[in-house]
């Protein structure tokens, strides 16, 4: 597994590293420990993405994969926070080449790491719901973990982004960094692959909550962008990274036509009062995928001019808004305060007190 493009080792003349094609001395033991404890945690915990087939991807399990990259990300950021102690501690200064080197290799790997699991989540997301695409039109299978992962997966490469000479903020920073060719490119198209996937499974929880016509306007808007146009490869250490992102983009269009086709079906049924074709076939015995290629493709082109007629007004926004909802009815008698309230002096009994009792009553007084 190509983790680190060249994960930290001891030489001669101290520890060092390679980033980004430079060598990187690391000034601290410490620090040279934690990286190349990290590097074992990587090749022991991390899935073999290079031999790894469609049936390993499908056997992933998600809670698995979790804990297991959680384990490398602690220990990366215990590293990080070694390299700011020893920044300080070693009396060196903060903003020279050489730390600022190994803070941000530290950084992109832990950034690396992050797209990396939770591009293999989304994998898993997605065998899920190949699995499940029946009880997911029903309501049954809910897709918002998909549109989650996709978020996640664009805050992980925007971090990475930063680290590129062209996007940091910092143009002091920036000059310090080494510029890695390619690199920028790959990342941006990462970026659109993750877009175009979440706007899919938005369109998919349109589906399951019964807005047909947007979930096809989604899918279809998804469609019409998908031709994203990846580099033939990405520099280390992104290279795992872009065998997967590789993967999810060659699978996205032929996922689309499909869903849109499905999509077309029942936008159709529902508009003419019909019984869904798929639901039909389903439940005579027929497969989905037998039924789904003839019955939608006549009912595709008629769809479109149905879903076209949506427009962009009366498109509800997901997710929704969070609107307070009464539990029950309330009543305000508004006009209750303009009364005044009634005497009932005259029911209440006067209560008779005995010899003691005037005499306290008129001690009390006194």
């Amino acid at each position: 597994n190509d983790m680190s493009g060249g994960g930290a080792s001891a030489s001669a003349d101290g520890d060092h590293t390679s980033w980004r094609g430079q060598r990187v001395v690391i000034p601290s033991e410490k620090v040279s420990a934690g990286l190349i404890r990290c590097d074992e945690l990587r090749l022991s915990n991390c899935v073999d993405i290079d031999k790894a087939t469609e049936r390993d991807f499908e056997g992933l399990d998600g809670n698995d994969v979790i804990e297991k990259y959680g384990e490398i990300s602690a220990s990366y950021a215990e590293v990080l926070k070694q390299v700011h102690k020893d920044m300080i501690n070693m009396g060196g200064d903060p903003d020279s080449p050489q730390w600022s080197a190994v803070e941000s290799y530290v950084k992109e790997q832990t950034a690396v790491l992050n797209i990396e699991r939770n591009l293999l989540l989304l994998l898993i997301s997605i065998h899920k719901l190949h699995a499940a695409q029946d009880d997911l039109v029903r309501g049954k299978v809910k897709p918002e973990e998909g549109v989650r992962f996709c978020e996640l997966i664009k805050e992980n490469v925007s971090s990475a982004l930063d680290l590129c000479p062209e996007y940091h903020e910092d143009a002091d920073k920036a000059s310090k960094l080494p510029i890695s060719e390619g690199l920028c490119e790959a990342l941006q198209s990462y970026l659109h692959v993750a877009a175009n996937y979440r706007c899919w499974f938005v369109a998919l929880c349109n589906a399951a909550s019964g807005k047909l016509q947007e979930a096809y306007v989604l899918t279809d808007l998804a469609l019409s962008r998908s031709d994203v146009s990846l580099p033939p490869t990405a520099p280390s250490p992104y290279s795992h990274i872009h065998t997967l992102v590789r993967r999810l983009q060659d699978d996205l269009p032929s996922r689309l036509r499909r869903w849109r086709a499905r999509l077309a079906a029942k936008v159709v049924a529902q508009d003419s009062g019909l019984e869904d074709p798929l639901d039909k076939a389903a439940s005579a015995g027929a497969g989905v995928a037998g039924a789904s290629s003839a019955s939608a493709a006549a009912a595709a082109s008629t769809a479109a001019a149905a879903a076209t007629t949506v427009k962009a007004g009366d498109l509800n926004a997901f997710p929704p808004a969070i609107e307070p909802i009464a539990c029950k009815p309330l009543l305000f008698d508004l006009a209750l305060s303009s009364f005044p309230p009634p005497d009932i002096s005259h029911r209440v009994k006067k209560e008779s007190k005995g010899l003691l009792g005037r005499f306290t009553s008129w001690w009390g007084g006194k």
